[in-house]
């Protein structure tokens, strides 16, 4: 981009230019629009796996006039919603704020477009990896938007599976939800994994190949493992008999004595154990330690 000149508008690019005419004008839009994707393509790629991006000293190419039925531009905002050297302390002196800032301003942007939906998914999930690894208190706080915006994009992939689009994030998005629901780990997060699970199936029938067959394998490897892991938990905590209650007097200024249970229905959406799924490499079992080894897990999981 930068060697062709468009990142900068024609004008500025020769001392003397002459006026074009009205059939040019095209040009012009054309050189916009085939830099400002090209420049959102590099930023969100760059973004999802971690690269750096390339950066212009000057930009002088104006942004490109939104078209009826296109959704390019709203391509371009996601691009620039997404914070800039987050792990660089001097430049940004706090990351998990740009990373839930960019998420809110992902969450609220609109669009009728199934392409779009699916990749707002995506980045919110990207950044709510990193989020996770900066700030669990922030990755707690922000988990029902992420939730939503992945609730989403399940509609979003099975739209774009009944008209045979196969984009890349038909199941990639599905899969990293699948990913999200499971660290989060609390029953309003865990009820949509056999939503989940049912579409990456119909994708994979639909999809036939080896790559969307190993998705849906790989799911139900995860929702395998977590399933274990939560009966053995069960199971530890059936084994504790029932204790009895100390049969305390009334406290003072108290009408209510000490004999009544507390009401804990408040804590079962609390979150816990994130650790297996947004960081494998801490906590691993036999099972796990072999997908590993296969380079499956950590690859799937996106961290």
């Amino acid at each position: 981009m930068e060697g062709s000149g468009l990142h900068k508008e024609m004008q500025t690019i020769a001392v003397v230019y002459p006026a074009a005419p009205p059939g040019d004008r095209k040009l012009g839009e054309t050189r916009r629009r085939l830099f400002w994707i090209a420049r959102a393509l590099n930023i969100i790629l760059s973004f999802e796996f971690g690269r750096s991006r390339v950066s212009f000293d000057v930009i002088t190419t104006r942004k490109f006039t939104p078209e009826h039925g296109s959704h390019a531009h709203h391509f371009v905002e996601l691009a620039d919603m997404l914070p800039n050297d987050y792990v660089d302390r001097e430049r940004e002196p706090d990351p998990p704020a740009a990373l839930g800032n960019a998420l809110t301003k992902i969450e609220e942007l609109q669009s009728d477009s199934a392409f779009i939906t699916l990749l707002k998914a995506d980045l919110a999930f990207a950044i709510y990896r990193r989020l996770w690894l900066m700030s669990l208190t922030d990755a707690k706080d922000r988990a029902d938007s992420v939730i939503s915006i992945g609730k989403a994009a399940l509609s979003a992939s099975a739209a774009l599976l009944e008209i045979r689009t196969p984009w890349w994030n038909v199941v990639h998005a599905p899969f990293q939800f699948l990913c999200v629901v499971l660290a989060v780990g609390t029953p309003r997060s865990l009820v949509h994994i056999q939503r989940v699970m049912d579409l990456l199936h119909k994708i994979a029938t639909t999809f036939d190949t080896h790559m969307t067959r190993e998705a849906y394998n790989q799911a139900a490897a995860l929702v395998k493992m977590s399933k274990k892991r939560k009966e053995k938990e069960l199971e530890a905590l059936n084994g504790v008999p029932e204790a009895p209650l100390f049969e305390d007097p009334p406290s003072v200024g108290n009408s209510v004595g000490m004999t009544e249970a507390p009401n804990w229905d408040w804590a079962v959406d609390l979150p816990f154990e994130w650790d297996i799924f947004l960081n494998p490499d801490l906590v691993m079992s036999t099972q796990q330690e072999q997908f590993a080894m296969d380079g499956q897990f950590n690859g799937h999981m996106g961290v």
